[in-house]
């Protein structure tokens, strides 16, 4: 279960999250990684995979439709699925976390 269905305190919250955001730049020791897998909390963002998967097939979109992908941070849509993608806020910060090393090689 996701910790924020569980109704956790807002501090344990908080530092859930810190612990993800750890964990996304690559910062979080393993150690740290497994025993928070086996506490039993959803600590993880919830299916993080899929939404990635989900921008870059906008974004593949976005690059047929107008022949490249430098998107302007200002850029947004909704999806047929009723999704709100804020696109070029997404691209911008994938290119920071590249730039500053953060991005997984399995997404550059």
């Amino acid at each position: 279960q996701n910790a924020d269905a569980l109704k956790l305190p807002s501090r344990l919250q908080a530092w859930l999250y810190d612990q993800r955001t750890s964990l996304a730049r690559g910062g979080l020791a393993l150690h740290r990684v497994h025993m928070l897998d086996e506490s039993g909390v959803g600590w993880r963002a919830p299916n993080q995979t899929e939404t990635y998967s989900h921008k870059m097939n906008v974004l593949a979109s976005y690059k047929e439709e107008h022949g490249h992908c430098f998107v302007p941070m200002s850029y947004s849509l909704s999806t047929p699925e009723g999704k709100h993608v804020r696109l070029g806020e997404w691209c911008a910060e994938q290119r920071k976390m590249h730039r500053r090393a953060l991005l997984k090689p399995s997404r550059w």
